[in-house]
């Protein structure tokens, strides 16, 4: 007998998914003949120059700030520590620890504000980098970078949210607006207001080349959390700051769910020997 008020039992790890974007001789050479129209359209290239331009992004920003946040607790503490002499030997080593803290964000901050540095025509010449550098976008870039890489007949084209995760929108997103290839993005890459994911990159490789098409096979893992977990975690660590780092890292990785997909994809290389992703979807339907 099933009890009603047991809670809701969620599979924490779905299959792994394998996917192999699928393209006729039509719709490539559909493709070709686009990006062709593209790369002489002078100011449709500039306009790509223009959208691969280096921003900040706001991961790199939040551990900054949170690097800054836990040097200035510290130096809280340790002025503290140097008051009270009967407590000073924990006091100071609660410094030391929130010091050490402030290290690893501050260092974490400065390799990702300067990969967000980097400018995205960087990565063209090469068809792995181009993919990985599109899907790394995708979970934490601006939708102009997202739509900068992607081939000129992609961008003409309506997509949904991959089936891959829950919570899937049904909604149709048009790829020719930036907004929209940001909000596409949020279906399954990033978080969106009410439901926390994220995709973390495992692995890019080359499969083989054919002429100026490459199909390059990636590693991917979609991750989300229940809403409601989310905010107990918050809930619980920010009155607490530091001290209840490692049990709020306990329950994040205790109701983290995900999905691991394996996904071989097309990349383009256009007349201006720049490459381009072929298609949008990240997978298949299951």
């Amino acid at each position: 007998m099933v009890n009603p008020y047991d809670p809701p039992r969620a599979q924490r790890h779905l299959p792994t998914l394998h996917w192999r974007e699928s393209l006729s001789a039509d719709d490539r050479a559909a493709a070709v003949a686009a990006l062709d129209r593209h790369c002489a359209d002078a100011q449709a290239l500039a306009a790509d120059h223009h959208d691969a331009r280096p921003q900040p992004r706001g991961l790199g920003l939040t551990l900054a700030s949170l690097g800054g946040t836990a040097l200035v607790v510290s130096l809280g503490i340790y002025s503290l520590g140097l008051i009270l002499v009967r407590d000073r030997e924990l006091l100071l080593l609660l410094a030391a620890v929130c010091t050490a803290l402030a290290v690893g964000l501050l260092l974490i901050a400065r390799s990702r504000l300067r990969d967000d540095g980097r400018h995205a025509e960087d990565d063209r010449g090469d068809p792995v980098l181009t993919l990985r550098a599109w899907l790394e976008a995708l979970s934490h870039g601006s939708g102009t970078e997202i739509r900068c890489r992607l081939a000129p007949s992609a961008r003409a084209l309506t997509v949904e949210a991959p089936d891959v995760v829950p919570h899937r929108s049904r909604a149709v997103y048009p790829l020719v607006h930036a907004e929209s290839v940001l909000a596409w993005a949020r279906t399954c890459a990033r978080s969106d207001p009410v439901h926390p994911r994220w995709l973390v990159v495992r692995n890019v490789e080359l499969d083989h080349v054919d002429d100026d098409l490459a199909w390059v096979r990636t590693r991917l893992e979609f991750r989300w959390w229940p809403l409601w977990g989310v905010v107990m975690v918050g809930g619980i660590c920010l009155p607490l700051l530091f001290f209840a780092l490692i049990p709020g890292l306990i329950l994040y990785l205790a109701l983290m769910q995900s999905r691991v997909v394996v996904a071989t994809k097309a990349v383009l290389r256009g007349s201006d020997g720049r490459w381009y992703v072929l298609r949008p979807e990240l997978a298949g339907e299951n």
